[in-house]
């Protein structure tokens, strides 16, 4: 694939998971039909019940680039993703939070970022401050880029990033994890490509208002899951460098407040 040619007809695909998500998938929905371009938006239903998927529907009425996807049992938000990856068939692939939205030039992100000749490219994005009503940019790395040495803030996360069709078609998220998942992703997606592209263009408005966030709920099961599954990652490197960053990235977790926090109350 020639990346370094502008073309006006490459496809995206922007795969949106959703669960009980009513109250924040129109926002979603309207931020996508914002896009012009060649891009499908694969809406994967996780056995919501309660009005998403007739506020999706209703998206999907008025511009075909939806396309409406059913899990027949609930997988939580990585099964709900890998179905999204399953049947998206763009060049390149991103993934959009049900309880987030893409600002409204984030069509010209994704062209910059399948110009360059990077199979992950990570990109700005904003976040929406709910108590102050404010919008503002975070967590802005400089342009360039970055390997197991030195990953950028928020390497970690799916939704600021765009995975070239290839790299994406590769790897899965573990259905298993509840907390966690985007990580292994992205580990996964470095052991084919090794580096990050970090680009100066905004992709996706990360908002605060869902309280029943799987972020904020996590368990001390959940951590442990998360790092059971990273200790057999860096078993599995041949790497050396690879299995470095695994090794800090475990000690990290280990010593982090959150796993503190959580796993420490559940043991006292």
């Amino acid at each position: 694939m020639d990346n370094s040619k502008n073309r006006a007809d490459t496809k995206y695909s922007v795969i949106v998971p959703f669960w009980n998500a009513g109250p924040w998938i129109g926002r979603a929905c309207e931020s996508l039909t914002k896009q012009p371009g060649a891009f499908e938006f694969l809406m994967v239903n996780d056995e919501s019940e309660d009005s998403s998927a007739e506020i999706a529907k209703e998206y999907a009425e008025q511009d075909d680039r939806f396309i409406l996807l059913d899990n027949e049992r609930h997988k939580g938000p990585g099964g709900a993703r890998n179905t999204g990856l399953d049947h998206a068939t763009g060049e390149w692939v991103t993934f959009l939070d049900a309880d987030d939205a893409l600002d409204d030039k984030a069509h010209e992100a994704f062209k910059v970022a399948a110009n360059t000749n990077a199979g992950i490219v990570q990109l700005n994005h904003k976040r929406h401050y709910t108590k102050i009503n404010k919008t503002a940019l975070k967590y802005i790395n400089p342009c360039g880029w970055y390997g197991p040495q030195r990953l950028p803030e928020l390497w970690c996360m799916v939704w600021n990033k765009a995975y070239r069709k290839d790299i994406a078609d590769a790897v899965r998220f573990h259905e298993r994890m509840r907390f966690g998942e985007d990580e292994l992703f992205n580990l996964d997606c470095l052991a084919q490509e090794k580096y990050i592209a970090c680009i100066d263009a905004v992709s996706a408005v990360h908002y605060f208002d869902n309280t029943e966030s799987l972020s904020r709920s996590k368990t001390a099961a959940d951590l442990f899951m998360q790092a059971r599954q990273l200790e057999r990652w860096i078993w599995r490197q041949d790497d050396a460098e690879l299995r470095d960053l695994g090794c800090r990235i475990l000690a990290e977790h280990w010593n982090s407040k959150t796993y503190r926090e959580v796993i420490g109350g559940a043991t006292t």
